[in-house]
């Protein structure tokens, strides 16, 4: 239970002291970028997608290959599996045999030839294997299209072969390359080409289905090309169907729950899932206050990895691991890298490298394969032909204590692991929440929300936040309510004292019409028309204040609803779906009006259109007040504010329109309309030129360079 402390203000002081100045290291080179001797940097990936160094997790240990076990050299080895006892299980896929280590990696058996009813079995160029919990040997025999099973001393049990049923599409391929089966006796095989997720055979070898195939993402493009191919053919049998990706691999922890991983997907998101018994996925995570489904997180590197390193990285995963506290593993083929995740999404660790050219201790050609061994890490070089041995460094034995303690929510005893974490890596971000969700279960709400900002923690910053608002409203509720009097009480005495007196509050006859435009659209429209009382100048003040105030309050908004990272962030992409739109607004709208006999004038339309602003002014402005006083459940408040300033600012620069042209209602409804086509095929008309500008200059550049290297030679 959480339990409040007395106030204590030197102590939360002292806090917000020690976290702003780690929030102001953040800025600065990490120690944590430190190789320590590793041919790799070590690194982590936060909720915004940035990229950040932190200290080694893991360490080189040892480097095995099969010459070194004096058994001749491995021939592209495909998989590495682990038993329940520890022993480690190397497919020597091209060798055909399966090399047996012992639980301290020395060399325990080879297994080539298999017993299957009296005669000789074995297989050929095998991609995957399995050691179930029963000690039954599972390999994925792909060229001869079976999955063998047998016992641990070779003697084959069962084949199973591609089955005979109506659910198994016409033309289908069986060709294994995964396999695993859980505690219930469900084996579960990955065919390769099949995008109809895993063939399920139950515990008598009896075909049951497929399961867990992965979603189809909608695509508008896709989705028109499609039907337009489908128009021109006339066979509906060979229709053009959006097919889902096929599944890399699957693993199976300890709890006998599946996770399924996918190489690269449409739109380079939920490459792993956690499937429940219904085949959906139930990995989820955080990204503002509401937990979403993983399907829409991005697991691999992003373009926060090239603005750490100027390096652009696209990950393709080809393995997956669960280890026995439930920290997720992903062997990412492309650039020899292993991502660590926990439940919740969270990026813990980062390490590995390659490019295809590791010849280091700890870096790869093409990793195909990772397995848990204990705390250990064992990846599979299919070039290389060796399987290296990464165990975790210190830090890592307490970022895996800490990270199980939290997920039971036992915050105040992973406290002390989380602080001395913090002590040497400032960069790590999980650790900034684990204080956090500690500090609140102590009552200490500031500490708790400054950690948790830093950490990027909403959730608990909106929980603590609404206990410091309880109290500070409790404590002050007479003088807030004496505030709240005062001040109706002083807009009602002016409103009745300025209508008895005439007293005009605003000498500046422009400055007035503007502000008419609240409750007197339509008069203060046709002042500007016939009276000539709108001013460009004040109109231009608007719309700067309005993108000024936008700017302010995508910078300085309260975390609980904004929460913007500077290395992406631009003043540019505020400009122009603001003061941009607005002006084209402008442009294309008095370009078809003119053509349609409109009377107005370009600074009427200029005019009208930034008088319209005002609405979406105020809502900003109460956006950025309620940022910092209303929690997320309250939202809706502000949700209804923004969508009657939407609806007023449309419906203020239609009136406008229509005042100064003198159109009809449906004169007016109709030149909206092709204004808005104008602006459409205008913005597209831009990003051509852009393209095609950017293609001249990367063409001008590769041409000077050719001629450097010309004049050179």
């Amino acid at each position: 239970m959480r339990t409040k402390q007395k106030h204590q203000p030197w102590r939360w002081m002292r806090r917000i002291l020690l976290v702003a100045l780690v929030a102001l290291l953040f800025c600065l080179p990490a120690a944590a970028a430190e190789l320590d001797g590793n041919p790799y940097a070590t690194y982590s990936n936060n909720i915004r997608g940035l990229s950040m160094y932190q200290r080694p997790t893991f360490e080189v240990d040892s480097v095995i290959d099969g010459r070194a076990l004096g058994i001749g050299k491995w021939n592209e080895p495909a998989d590495v599996a682990v038993d329940p006892e520890g022993n480690v299980y190397v497919l020597d896929s091209n060798n055909d045999r399966i090399v047996v280590l012992n639980p301290d990696l020395t060399l325990s058996r080879v297994l080539d030839n298999f017993v299957y009813e009296g005669a000789t079995l074995s297989f050929k160029k095998a991609l995957g294997m399995f050691v179930s919990a029963d000690h039954e040997l599972l390999i994925a025999d792909t060229e001869n299209q079976r999955v063998i099973v047998a016992t641990l001393d070779q003697q084959v049990k069962e084949v199973l072969t591609l089955p005979d049923s109506d659910v198994i599409p016409e033309g289908f391929q069986f060709r294994p390359k995964a396999v695993i089966k859980d505690k219930k006796g469900f084996t579960y095989v990955l065919s390769d080409g099949s995008f109809y997720g895993a063939l399920v055979f139950s515990q008598d070898n009896t075909f049951f289905g497929f399961f867990g195939s992965n979603p189809t993402e909608p695509d508008l493009l896709s989705n028109v090309v499609r039907v337009v191919k489908n128009f021109f053919i006339d066979d509906t049998n060979v229709r053009v169907q959006k097919l889902p990706y096929q599944f890399t691999n699957l693993c199976i922890d300890s709890e006998d729950i599946l996770y399924s991983l996918t190489a690269v997907t449409q739109n380079n998101m939920g490459e792993i899932r956690k499937l429940s018994p219904g085949g959906d996925n139930v990995l989820r995570y955080v990204r503002y206050i509401d937990s979403e489904s993983a399907d829409y997180f991005n697991f691999g590197d992003g373009a926060g990895y090239k603005l750490m390193t100027g390096e652009g990285r696209s990950t393709v995963f080809s393995d997956i691991s669960v280890d026995s506290t439930g920290l997720i593993f992903a062997l990412d083929q492309t650039y020899g890298k292993v991502f660590i995740y926990d439940q919740n999404c969270n990026s813990l660790s980062i390490f590995g490298t390659g490019l295809g050219q590791g010849t280091q201790e700890g870096s790869f050609v093409l990793p195909v394969a990772m397995v848990n061994h204990g705390d250990d890490v064992l990846v599979l070089d299919k070039n290389k032909n060796s399987l290296t041995v990464f165990k975790p460094t210190p830090i890592m034995a307490q970022i895996r204590e800490a990270t199980v303690l939290d997920q039971k929510g036992e915050y105040q005893q992973a406290l002390p692991l989380w602080e001395d974490i913090l002590s040497q890596d400032r960069n790590f971000r999980v650790a900034y929440n684990g204080v956090a969700k500690a500090l609140y279960e102590q009552g200490d709400m500031q500490g708790s929300m400054e950690y948790a900002r830093i950490g990027g923690d909403r959730g608990t910053y909106a929980q603590a936040f609404a206990e410091v608002r309880s109290d500070f409203i409790g404590a002050n509720f007479w003088w807030i309510l004496l505030l709240c009097a005062a001040l109706i009480g002083g807009v009602v005495f002016l409103v009745v004292y300025t209508s008895k007196k005439q007293v005009v509050l605003i000498g500046n006859t422009k400055v007035r019409t503007a502000l008419h435009t609240f409750i007197h659209p339509i008069d203060t429209f046709n002042a500007v028309r016939w009276k000539g009382n709108g001013s460009v100048l004040i109109a231009a003040l608007i719309l700067i204040l309005y993108y000024g105030l936008t700017v302010f309050g995508i910078l300085n908004g309260g975390f609980m609803y904004y929460d913007v990272a500077l290395e992406w962030y631009s003043a540019l992409y505020t400009f122009l779906p603001t003061v941009g739109m607005l002006i084209l607004w402008v442009i294309i709208n008095w370009a078809v009006c003119t053509l349609l006999e409109g009377k107005g004038k370009l600074r009427h339309i200029f005019v009208v259109s930034c008088y319209a602003l005002l609405p979406k002014l105020i809502s900003t402005v109460l956006m950025l007040v309620f940022s910092y006083t209303l929690l997320p459940d309250e939202s809706g408040i502000i949700d209804v504010i923004l969508t009657v300033s939407d609806i007023w600012f449309y419906l203020l620069i239609f009136l406008g329109t229509m005042s100064v042209h003198e159109f009809t209602f449906a004169r007016t409804f109709g030149t909206t309309i092709l204004t808005l086509l104008g602006m459409a095929l205008s913005v597209f008309i831009l990003l051509m030129i852009l393209i095609l500008f950017q293609d001249f200059y990367s063409f001008l550049v590769s041409v000077f360079k050719e001629i450097a290297l010309r004049l050179k030679g």
